[in-house]
């Protein structure tokens, strides 16, 4: 898998090879208390890409005010198929499952546009815009802050059209 080549993760989210979070080579499936990693694999067993999650902001008094701040890259041949959104879904789906978290957080790149929409399209809400919270291609960019509830994903069969709060 080419996770360590720096191609895979531009244009948005290469911080560079200084960057604690850049993966090996040859992730699989790797989960802790503290988050994770998994490999997002196609309809024919291929992988195409990885979910991370790490622990969020903390909005305080007990861990379980936490919520998970989750991230995918989907190799560059295999973006703008349904990989990502099906991947992030599953994710999603996991993290609510298995923890108390009761928010998901990701954020991307405000000049993601067709990103943030298959995001949206999950039922994420855009929360708004973190002014440059993020070092990448030399220097601070801004990052579009999106989100789900608890209530929210488990209603998005009910009411695809949702609105936020």
């Amino acid at each position: 898998m080419r996770l360590s080549d720096p191609e895979t993760w531009k244009p948005y989210n290469w911080f560079g090879f200084d960057y604690l979070g850049s993966p090996g080579s040859n992730i699989q499936a790797v989960v802790h208390g503290e988050g994770g990693a998994l490999a997002v694999v196609n309809d024919a067993a291929v992988v195409v890409g990885q979910v991370q999650w790490i622990p969020g902001f903390w909005y305080g008094g007990a861990n379980r005010h936490r919520a998970w701040n989750v991230g995918i890259v989907i190799l560059p041949e295999h973006r703008y198929t349904r990989a990502a959104r099906a991947g992030l879904a599953l994710l999603i789906d996991y993290l609510f499952e298995h923890t108390v978290a009761n928010r998901i957080e990701l954020t991307t790149a405000p000049e993601a546009v067709q990103i943030e929409s298959g995001f949206r399209s999950l039922g994420l809400c855009r929360e708004g815009v973190m002014r440059q919270a993020q070092w990448r291609e030399g220097r601070w960019r801004d990052v579009t802050l999106l989100s789900i509830l608890r209530h929210e994903w488990q209603a998005r069969d009910a009411h695809r059209q949702e609105q936020c709060h």
